[in-house]
């Protein structure tokens, strides 16, 4: 039996992790549900309809990891040529690599995004179908089960736990991981826990939301027990991290 121990705050003077992120520079130029997406063929017209948040998250996780902005070179000559950079960074997402594809010309993943909308907009509905069959198809059975419904066994309280703990991981190693929850996908860049009576009351993850235009966060109570309490939604860290980067 798998015994989580209650988490002390005394034990630990910084029960926090995070990764630079500025909403205003590091996020997509579009929010989730794009009417442009309708534009783009049957996988477009679906992701219009039911979104493509995690293709977004992937894609600005890939641009914080994988992505190194040059502003003083000379931009991409060519649509062409700035997409096979995004893809190049994507590619190294989707594998875990720490490697970084240089930029030129530009400062912000913003930036880069409203020169190229259009084409962001179908990196982020590849990388979105991408996920969905490499990291949410291997959930897919307990997502469906809990994705609607508080946690309430102990067993699930523990893989939330295990969540949070995979996520503060990620942002140790310079990740920006992916939190799925309810039927939603987010990007973490920082994780903290919260005290009460010398115990982790709580974890609060600050996200990048393609829902919205302004910060969000994302909070999991936890119980005297030294586990998330039962009423939490269930939570899984899709972050892509595929085959080898030699």
């Amino acid at each position: 039996m798998v015994v989580a121990l209650p988490l002390l705050l005394s034990a630990s003077p910084a029960l926090s992790a995070e990764i630079p992120f500025d909403l205003e520079t590091d996020s997509l130029c579009f929010l989730n549900f794009d009417p442009e997406l309708a534009t783009m063929g049957l996988l477009g017209k679906l992701g219009a309809k039911k979104g493509i948040c995690q293709g977004i998250a992937g894609t600005a996780a890939a641009f914080l990891e994988n992505v190194e902005f040059d502003p003083s070179g000379e931009k991409p000559a060519s649509e062409r040529q700035a997409r096979g950079l995004v893809r190049d960074a994507i590619r190294l997402h989707k594998r875990g690599c720490g490697d970084r594809v240089r930029i030129p010309g530009y400062s912000s993943l913003n930036e880069l995004c409203r020169d190229h909308r259009r084409m962001f907009l179908k990196r982020s509905l590849y990388y979105n179908a991408d996920i969905a069959l490499h990291e949410i198809l291997a959930v897919l059975p307990r997502f469906l089960i809990h994705k609607a419904k508080p946690v309430t066994k102990r067993p699930d309280r523990l893989r939330i736990h295990r969540a949070l703990e995979s996520i503060e991981r990620d942002l140790e190693a310079g990740r920006a991981p992916l939190l799925m929850y309810y039927s939603h996908v987010v990007l973490v860049h920082a994780l903290r826990y919260e005290a009460s009576d010398g115990r982790v009351a709580r974890a609060v993850l600050d996200v990048y939301d393609s829902n919205v235009d302004y910060p969000r966060r994302w909070t999991v109570e936890y119980g005297a027990d030294g586990l998330p309490a039962p009423g939490n939604r269930m939570i899984w860290n899709v972050t892509p991290s595929r085959g080898s980067c030699r």
